[in-house]
């Protein structure tokens, strides 16, 4: 009695990889698949493109087995009422035979006897995907002869006729395209042309029905016609049409043979393998039948194909730009156009413009959120190679994928843009710092662009994921210009406190200077240019606080050591003005401890010390508030000596009074900007206090006053470090950088990229 011919039936044995609603990870026949379709969260792969591929193939059965749905009322009887698993089990019953992965004649995506003139089969390697090239997927079995299960060899198949490579195959006796035994390029699987884009119910049930379009929405000449490889007669060696056709709907599409393939199998695995070309198709202009991608206009292959109608090609993802960065292509404001207006230059997916017209036709909640999940592959070297492998999700409310909600999606892509644009005012920045100290600043400019996007990434898909049919698109455009905005201002604080002394102290190039300073202050236009509705209460410019006049309450309100000094610097100066002869004493010894450690001048104690000034010490240490209350104070009184004006005046920040020591007319790098570098660059307190020393003689040969309340705050934080300090060197550049009008501020060295 002869044995029975091998056999792995898809329709009854597991084989599907899913991930269960409670976490589990099975393997699923196709029956039980749609069955407990519900109780499925999601499709697995053993790379993430075979979960899109093997989505495609559920849906080119479903389709099938429903006959549609033929409209939208067909499609929310299939929402309402499930999966009609009787009709797909007698479909699939109809059709066993093309499902079975080893039948004898029509195995499934295969072609029963293909072989090569010398009766060769290659290793599976020919038939896996590895990412990254040439690093082995299944590393555990290095080592050894690879073999695969028939179940892990069907999901290899299906994702070899979608993705597989380009390059020299195996040439197939019968195919009159192979020369000298060489079948020679035709191109990568259909799907490999695409940047693959899914929507996401909450669970399988849903992302088929999801993806499920009806066969009245945006129908394609031949529709009629369409039908998945296994209602079609077998594929043989040869390419079904010479020179190719053109698909007839998207169930083609599905389940395209670019391949064809025979699996070797000893004992119930899988040893070897022998892919062959199939079916070539060009990607040219078939955004009528191909879902499940965006598209873009190409002038170049319209010029190339001598077209007099535009050429839309699918748009691939980009591995180095998140998915939402993307939304524009793929939110449904793009159409062909229409009236001679200039053609679209992309289009949207038609599953996205699907899941907005349910929305618009009440077919889904209101509050219904869908998620997006991209999947595609980055070929190298002529398409002969896998570089990367891209996927991504995302989630939003299905209403933004409405055309009746225009206006919240233009706000959503006007945001993607405003993150950018605050991403390229990050790079500039660096490359500016970078500039200043004059090194290369293209690597630190990418480098900064990528944190930034990094950081936004998280907070921008929160962000879209709260929209909703509520929503007010001003309201919400506000809350992301103020999200982004203090998120990037946060990463160029951390930018700037990183550069180098060098950078401070800056130099002149094309005759204007480039400092830190001026970096910052170009990031800060940058920023507001690119998030004007950022309401965030921070920093006045430079302008308004040379402008703004200072009341005397506002340095009380500012903290109690800039008022405490403010106050007891005032009332010194005003006894010295009117000779009391206390207030004389009293600044002639104080003028003996500048230079000197807090303490250490017993006599001065009175003036320099506070209650408040020792909030938080836990030893005899001197705290930040006494060490920066004696240097102010002992450096008043060097200022005030001889001097018939007052030299403590409210409102008159370190740099704003030291800008006024520098002549109209000289150069950038005179000797008063050298000195002020100086400041900017101190290691130490004791560096910084000696510069400050120098500075003070200078003003007080100038006559020029300075508010000492504020240099007591500014050198308390100093001591802090970090951000405090950078905050405070910053803003001392400003002022002193910008205090005859920011003329020079608006034009950055680098152009802001």
């Amino acid at each position: 009695m002869s044995e029975p011919d091998p056999s792995f039936d898809l329709v009854d044995q597991p084989w599907v990889m899913v991930r269960m609603n409670d976490g589990r990870v099975i393997e699923l026949s196709l029956l039980d698949t749609f069955r407990r379709a519900r109780e499925i969260a999601c499709l697995l792969g053993d790379v993430p493109t075979q979960v899109f591929a093997l989505t495609r193939l559920l849906l080119a059965i479903l389709h099938r087995a429903v006959d549609g749905p033929a409209d939208v009322d067909a499609w929310e009887r299939l929402w309402a009422d499930g999966f009609p698993v009787g009709t797909v089990e007698t479909y699939l019953d109809r059709h066993r035979d093309r499902f079975d992965l080893l039948h004898p004649v029509t195995p499934f995506f295969q072609v029963a006897g293909l072989r090569t003139s010398k009766g060769e089969v290659s290793e599976l390697s020919k038939l896996i995907a590895d990412v990254p090239n040439g690093r082995p997927f299944f590393s555990t079995r290095v080592g050894a002869p690879l073999r695969l299960s028939l179940a892990e060899a069907a999901r290899w198949v299906v994702h070899c006729q979608a993705f597989d490579i380009s390059g020299i195959k195996s040439g197939a006796v019968g195919d009159d395209r192979v020369t000298g035994g060489k079948g020679y390029p035709i191109g990568q699987g259909w799907s490999g042309h695409l940047g693959g884009m899914l929507v996401e119910g909450h669970n399988l049930r849903e992302t088929l029905l999801l993806n499920l379009i009806a066969a009245d929405f945006e129908p394609a000449d031949g529709a009629r016609d369409d039908l998945p490889v296994w209602e079609r007669v077998a594929p043989g060696a040869a390419e079904e049409v010479p020179g190719g056709r053109a698909p007839a709907g998207p169930l083609e599409l599905f389940t395209w043979q670019s391949r064809r393939i025979r699996l070797a199998v000893a004992a119930d695995e899988v040893t070897g393998v022998l892919v062959c070309n199939g079916d070539k198709l060009t990607p040219q202009n078939l955004f009528a039948v191909e879902p499940h991608t965006a598209w873009r206009r190409s002038k170049a292959q319209q010029t190339k194909l001598k077209s007099s109608t535009p050429v839309y090609m699918p748009l691939e993802h980009d591995p180095s730009r998140a998915i939402w960065r993307g939304l524009q292509a793929m939110l449904p404001t793009a159409a062909v156009s229409t009236s001679g207006a200039e053609p679209a230059a992309r289009l949207s997916p038609q599953v996205i413009r699907w899941v907005g017209h349910l929305r618009w036709e009440d077919a889904l909640p209101a509050d219904f959120t869908v998620g997006l999940h991209s999947t595609g592959v980055v070929y190298g070297s002529q398409n002969s190679v896998v570089d990367e492998i891209v996927e991504d999700r995302m989630s939003l409310a299905a209403v933004l994928l409405a055309q009746g909600a225009a206006d919240l999606t233009e706000v959503v892509v006007s945001c993607v843009a405003a993150a950018e644009d605050a991403a390229k005012a990050l790079g500039a920045l660096a490359a500016n710092l970078v500039e200043a100290g004059g090194g290369e600043h293209a690597g630190p400019r990418s480098r900064a662009i990528e944190s930034a996007y990094d950081e936004l990434d998280p907070l921008f898909r929160a962000w879209v994921r709260e929209l909703g049919p509520a929503s007010d698109p001003t309201t919400c455009q506000q809350h992301w210009h103020e999200t982004a905005d203090r998120a990037v201002r946060r990463l160029g604080l951390e930018l700037v406190a990183q550069a180098p002394k060098v950078s401070w102290a800056g130099r002149v190039r094309t005759g204007r200077p480039v400092s830190a300073v001026h970096a910052d202050e170009w990031f800060d236009s940058a920023l507001r240019k690119a998030l004007p509705m950022s309401h965030l209460p921070d920093r006045m410019t430079t302008r308004e606080a040379m402008t703004t006049p200072t009341p005397e309450k506002s340095i009380q309100d500012s903290g109690p050591l800039r008022g405490i000094v403010a106050d007891r610097a005032g009332s010194l100066q005003d006894a010295y003005l009117r000779k009391v002869s206390a207030g004389v004493a009293a600044l002639a010894r104080l003028r003996r401890g500048a230079g000197k450690s807090p303490g250490s001048v017993v006599d001065i104690l009175e003036h320099t010390l506070h209650p408040v000034f020792a909030c938080g010490s836990r030893d005899d240490e001197p705290t930040r508030d006494e060490i920066a209350a004696h240097h102010c104070l002992t450096m008043f009184a060097l200022h005030q000596q001889s001097q018939a004006q007052r030299m403590h005046r409210p409102g008159i920040r370190l740099g704003t009074a030291i800008r006024r020591l520098v002549p109209t007319d000289s150069r950038p790098d005179n000797p008063v900007t050298r000195r002020f570098a100086m400041l900017s660059t101190a290691d130490s307190l004791d560096e910084l206090v000696h510069h400050l020393r120098g500075v003070v003689q200078l003003l007080r040969g100038a006559g020029t006053p300075l508010d000492y309340g504020w240099l007591a705050q500014d050198l308390s934080n100093w001591q802090r470090g970090g951000d405090p300090r950078t905050r405070v060197i910053l803003a001392w550049g400003r002022a002193f950088h910008f205090a005859t009008g920011p003329a020079t501020a608006a034009t950055p060295v680098i152009e802001q990229a």
